[in-house]
């Protein structure tokens, strides 16, 4: 069982990963504001809206005909920019600070937990090693930190696994991106049946 926990661990980091980290922050970000219903966004949105029909108010306006409302116009679309501004920023600081609390998380749920159970199951075997496959010397590697000798120790799984897991994606990222740049099936019958017209 402790090795599946490790393997879960060690290919949940892989997935982080694999995704990007910065990918999965903004997806909770845009889940925590969709589900919190944040008011900066609705002031955001507000404003905007409020800004572009002033814009195109002020556009309307002639600047010599009716100078007083032109101004007036100015002076309220400056004001609502400078607004916009400030709205920016908080909204800027909040998703830098929600960023911070996601990546500790994720770095918690990923290596911190794979730290604390290598950490804790270190005296624990994975699983034993059948004898007289590994020369004394491995095996004594193998069992290295704390366990018992002749077992396979905590601390070894994780790169175990991580290597074969980084290959397999790579892999296939590698044979799905070579999959996507082809021709597609229809264009390709048809370039090959004029190719034998011109071959006859």
């Amino acid at each position: 069982m402790l090795g599946f926990y490790i393997f879960f661990l060690v290919a949940s980091a892989q997935f982080v990963q694999w995704i990007g980290k910065t990918k999965l922050i903004d997806w909770a970000h845009n889940l925590y504001l969709w589900i919190t219903g944040s008011s900066l966004l609705k002031d955001q949105r507000k404003l905007r809206t409020q800004i572009l029909k002033t814009k195109v108010e002020f556009q309307a306006t002639s600047s010599q005909d009716q100078f007083a409302k032109w101004a007036r116009l100015r002076r309220k679309i400056d004001k609502d920019l400078v607004d916009f501004e400030v709205l920016n920023k908080e909204i800027s600081s909040a998703k830098t600070q929600f960023a911070a609390l996601f990546s500790s998380l994720l770095w918690t749920f990923t290596s911190g937990f794979q730290f604390a159970l290598i950490s804790w199951y270190r005296r624990s075997p994975v699983f034993f090693l059948p004898q007289d496959w590994f020369p004394a010397p491995i095996v004594w590697i193998l069992s290295f930190p704390s366990a018992p000798y002749g077992n396979l120790s905590s601390s070894f799984p994780p790169s175990f696994c991580a290597y074969p897991l980084t290959d397999l994606t790579s892999t296939w990222l590698r044979d799905s991106s070579q999959v996507l740049s082809r021709p597609p099936l229809g264009r390709l019958s048809v370039n090959v049946h004029l190719l034998s017209v011109e071959v006859f």
